[in-house]
């Protein structure tokens, strides 16, 4: 996978700037069936076509060989002792998540401790802000506790539902 930088330093910031003055997050916390944490974090959604949605749809459009109807992004907020238990993404239980093909993330911030990203096991290193890093949606992941700092970071997924074939070109 190729290192690809989406947003600048600076435009990071602004998201983020954006995003605590809009304050609108919602609080998610999950439990196992024992009752031991599995995942808590704050999720604020995007809407279409605002600067975020339209990086993400053309970053699709450029990268991949398909396009999508539109680009699904919300940003995530890590608190100290925040975490994201090891996971996959595409679940056939849930109507929302059942045909997701790609996880595509950008980290916002990288003034907090903790929060590691691990994917398929192994600590995912190449996270710097603003950098666009991608895995299939059936790949288990997971965020480790935050254990100094907010830890900020956009989620986009690509959806079967989504997706526009591009036309392929005619060698005649």
């Amino acid at each position: 996978m190729k290192s690809y930088k989406l947003f600048t330093e600076e435009e990071c910031k602004e998201i983020i700037n954006f995003l605590e003055n809009r304050n609108k997050w919602d609080y998610i916390r999950r439990s196992e069936p024992n009752d031991e944490l599995y995942a808590e974090y704050y999720v604020s959604k995007f809407i279409e076509n605002d600067f975020v949605s339209d990086k993400f749809k053309k970053y699709i459009k450029d990268e991949f060989s398909f396009d999508v109807i539109g680009a699904n992004v919300a940003a995530l907020k890590y608190l100290p002792n925040f975490k994201f238990g090891r996971h996959i993404d595409r679940s056939y239980q849930y109507e929302f998540n059942k045909d997701f093909l790609y996880n595509i993330n950008v980290t916002l911030n990288d003034d907090y401790e903790g929060g590691e990203f691990w994917l398929d096991d192994e600590l995912f290193q190449d996270n710097l802000p603003g950098h666009v890093y991608y895995y299939n949606s059936t790949q288990w992941h997971e965020v480790k506790p935050v254990t100094k700092g907010i830890r900020y970071s956009l989620l986009c997924f690509v959806r079967e539902r989504d997706l526009i074939i591009k036309e392929k070109k005619s060698l005649i």
